[in-house]
């Protein structure tokens, strides 16, 4: 395949993703599950990215997950009273916070997530995770978007 055949290609999927994003706000979907499908979108656009967005309660004060289809269900348990909106609050608490992007390399060294490290790395058998991790807010309400490329254990072999 051509260089051009493959961008046609890549351009053609995009539209028919942002096709299927509009349709379900024509419509009238649920704001979740055009959430949800926007993420999952996301999520075959770019292999090994696990997506999810969060919404602020009507205080400010905490963020909850409302569409993050490939995150473990014992993840979002675990991490939900860490949630809150405040400076040092991990990367999407901090992000709400400040109104801007917060990376995390590594929750096993990062400090912003100090509070709630074990929760951050549970789903490894030993050693934490590493991922990149973006948080965006971008509304009053819909305060961020958090893309994690894949989950792999440190290479701890060297």
């Amino acid at each position: 395949m051509t260089t051009r055949a493959t961008n046609r290609a890549t351009h053609s999927v995009l539209l028919d993703s942002q096709r299927r994003v509009l349709e379900r706000i024509a419509s009238g979907a649920p704001l979740a599950e055009t959430l949800d499908t926007l993420v999952r979108l996301v999520e075959e656009q770019a292999e090994g990215m696990r997506c999810a967005v969060l919404l602020a309660d009507s205080a400010q004060q905490s963020l909850s997950f409302v569409a993050a289809p490939s995150i473990p269900e014992d993840y979002k348990t675990g991490i939900a009273p860490y949630l809150r909106i405040a400076p040092n609050n991990g990367a999407c608490g901090t992000a709400a916070f400040l109104r801007e992007p917060v990376y995390t390399e590594d929750t096993g060294t990062d400090a912003l997530w100090e509070d709630c490290r074990d929760i951050a790395t549970a789903c490894a058998q030993s050693g934490p995770l590493r991922f990149s991790e973006t948080t965006m807010p971008f509304s009053e309400r819909l305060r961020c978007i958090t893309a994690r490329r894949g989950c792999h254990r440190p290479n701890t072999s060297n």
